[in-house]
């Protein structure tokens, strides 16, 4: 009998979270870690390969997070605790379910009323030296029209806490939704041009920003199960827990 060719992609389809792989990797590693990766497995209920992929995604994870403010990772701390206290009735339903999310929503409004600083409400100083740079730097350069556009838009957005916040939540419901060009490339462009060494720092943070964001939406749409949308359409609606 001829020997079956094995065929690229066939055989059992991987399951649980990481069930849509299209890329190949071997590796090696010591027989120690093979039997620990095993046993972690077993107690976990996963596949080795399973196992092994939800573990290095945790550490790129924690990679990404650790250069996050530490005020930001503080009140990320708090609103944890308190979706908490939330969610004790429906632990595993929260999500989906409209009484406890709104709870949680007013929840989090009264918890940074608390903390919300003292004094005058004035636009940074920094956010008009920025839009005042990037006029600086229109003049004469290929794409002058576009810097101007971006400071008028700098200017317009942060003339109120309000303007900055519904901009604020636009992107991130942008990154959440996969609405738009990948964040990375455009910064991976300025990194690698040798005609902006003066932007290269800014380069560097901003794709590390990018990747953090990129990465972590995707844990995000698992989540909460919410695929991405192929359509950019402002109606659509996330896809709520059965």
């Amino acid at each position: 009998m001829a020997k079956r060719k094995n065929i690229r992609g066939a055989g059992r389809k991987p399951q649980g979270e990481f069930s849509e792989l299209t890329a190949s990797f071997t590796v090696r590693m010591p027989d120690s870690l093979r039997e620990e990766l095993e046993a972690a497995a077993t107690r976990s209920g996963r596949s080795a390969s399973q196992e092994l992929l939800i573990r290095l995604n945790q550490s790129f994870g924690r990679g990404h997070d650790k250069d996050r403010d530490p005020d930001v990772r503080a009140i990320c701390f708090l609103i944890a605790d308190l979706l908490e206290a939330v969610r004790y009735p429906n632990a595993s339903g929260w999500y989906g379910d409209p009484f406890l999310f709104r709870a949680f929503k007013i929840g989090v409004a009264k918890l940074l009323d608390a903390l919300e600083p003292k004094g005058e409400i004035r636009t940074p100083p920094v956010m008009k030296i920025y839009a005042q740079e990037l006029r600086e730097r229109a003049a004469g350069q290929l794409y002058e029209k576009k810097h101007y556009e971006w400071a008028d838009e700098v200017d317009r957005t942060w003339q109120s806490p309000k303007s900055v916040g519904v901009q604020a939540a636009k992107i991130v419901l942008s990154a959440f939704y996969g609405i738009g060009p990948d964040p990375r490339i455009g910064w991976r462009t300025l990194l690698s041009s040798d005609e902006h060494h003066d932007q290269h720092e800014q380069a560097k943070f901003g794709l590390k920003v990018a990747e953090r964001t990129w990465y972590g939406m995707d844990k995000v749409r698992h989540a909460l199960q919410l695929k991405k949308p192929k359509t950019t359409d402002s109606k659509m609606k996330r896809k709520p827990k059965s």
